[in-house]
C-alpha cells in the first residue's frame, strides 16, 4: 500500500506509518509494440516502482482493426536488470472471447522488451503442457474482436 511502519519516539507506541521510500502508486504508461497494431482495440497498461522491483499490469482487448503480424513484443517502462534476461514469468491469460482461455506468460528478452508466450497442450493431461510458444497472428488462434490478453508480472529493474 506504499506505507511502512517506522520507529518514532514521539508517539505513544513508538511507531508510526510513513510513506515507503522508493515505492510509488500505479502509474499509467503507453507501451511500444512490435508486430502489433492496436487499431480500435483498447489497452490499459500501468506499472508500480517498488524500489528495485517493478510490477506491471497490461490488458489488451482486440477491436475489429487490431492486428498482430508476427512474434509479439511489448516494451516495459523501466529498464530490466541484465541478470533477468530470458527469464520466463507465468503471468498471462490469453482469452479467445466466448470460447476458452489458455495460460501463458512473458519472457524478459532484453533490457526493455517482453515476449508474449503461451503453453501448448501436447497431450490430454495437465503435465503434458509444453512451454513457450510465441503468440502471433494465428497462434494460439486467429485473433478477432473482443479476444484479449491480461499480463500481470514483476521484474527486477536496473
Amino acid at each position: 500500500n506504499g506505507y511502512t511502519l517506522v520507529a518514532d519516539s514521539s508517539t505513544s507506541t513508538g511507531l508510526k506509518w510513513a510513506a515507503a521510500t522508493g515505492v510509488t502508486g500505479w502509474v499509467a504508461y503507453t507501451p511500444t509494440y512490435t508486430n502489433f497494431t492496436l487499431g480500435n482495440g483498447t489497452a490499459t497498461a500501468a506499472y508500480r516502482d517498488n524500489g528495485d522491483m517493478v510490477d506491471i499490469f497490461i490488458r489488451i482487448v482486440w477491436g475489429s482493426t487490431t492486428s498482430l503480424t508476427g512474434a509479439w513484443r511489448i516494451s516495459v517502462p523501466l529498464t530490466i536488470h541484465s541478470n533477468q534476461g530470458s527469464t520466463f514469468l507465468m503471468c498471462a491469460r490469453y482469452n479467445d472471447n466466448g470460447s476458452y482461455f489458455i495460460p501463458g506468460g512473458v519472457t524478459l528478452s532484453s533490457t526493455d522488451v517482453i515476449v508474449c508466450n503461451f503453453f501448448v497442450n501436447a497431450g490430454s493431461m495437465c503435465q503434458d503442457w509444453l512451454f513457450n510458444k510465441d503468440a502471433n497472428a494465428t497462434t494460439p488462434w486467429t485473433w478477432t474482436t473482443n479476444d484479449n490478453i491480461t499480463l500481470n508480472f514483476s521484474y527486477r529493474k536496473n
